[in-house]
């Protein structure tokens, strides 16, 4: 590639950043760093302290700020009066169109559903739980949900004690095995040993689908890579 050619590619980079630039500009939308076509200000985002390069955006652009992530525009509220003002409007607390909600989940299930559907299994769940004990006043059924959940953090309590005896111990497995037969209690009328090859195999789906989330996540913003 001779300098010619070079030269035409960066004139062309720079023509694009250009027309984002004005296309920003013409349809008013709020203040925001310098970012790359495709690919906007995803690279400047710390994979592991992604709150901090918010934070500091937020320093830097005012309590409204805007960027892409990807193909995906994106406002930040930094102000705790505006978010609540922003939350109370019903065209704001839609979910986001993402790619794995609403591609490939198609909008189905508890994390995916908004609107009508996420009212539908609100309502159902709700009714779930009120059934199981879980309302305001006394009574049997309250007191019976009371000591499943008093039951099952006693039992993290003093497994954690236990374990911790002799030092530093990492407590996830712990939470995860009481705190999931807790929900297991509630919901299958079921619970396991911690030893039990199918809770740990439960487990590991559980574990396992929270990874693949992650690493699909870059799907939601970066088109050409599904």
């Amino acid at each position: 590639m001779n300098l010619e050619h070079y030269a035409i590619l960066i004139l062309s980079f720079l023509l694009l950043v250009y027309i984002l630039h004005k296309n920003r500009k013409g349809r008013r939308l709020p203040p925001g760093p310098w970012q790359l076509p495709l690919f906007g200000y995803l690279p400047w985002i710390d994979p592991e302290k992604p709150h901090e390069t918010l934070t500091k955006l937020s320093r830097v652009y005012g309590p409204v700020c805007g960027f892409r992530m990807g193909s995906v525009y994106t406002v930040l509220l930094s102000d705790p009066q505006l978010i609540r003002q922003s939350f109370a409007k019903d065209s704001i607390t839609n979910r986001a169109p993402l790619y794995l909600t609403h591609g490939i989940m198609k909008g189905y299930g508890i994390i995916c559903a908004e609107g009508e559907q996420w009212k539908d299994q609100r309502k159902f769940i709700s009714n779930c739980l009120r059934n199981f004990g879980m309302v305001k006043h006394e009574g049997a059924k309250r007191d019976k949900m009371e000591k499943r959940i008093s039951d099952a953090v006693n039992e993290c309590v003093s497994v954690l004690r236990n374990r911790g005896a002799n030092g530093p111990i990492d407590p996830l497995d712990t939470l995860h095995h009481c705190l999931g037969n807790l929900i297991n209690s509630i919901v299958f009328g079921k619970t396991y040993e911690e030893d039990d090859q199918i809770w740990k195999w439960l487990r590991h789906l559980q574990e396992e689908g929270v990874k693949q989330i992650g690493v699909a996540g870059p799907l939601n913003f970066l088109p050409f890579l599904r």
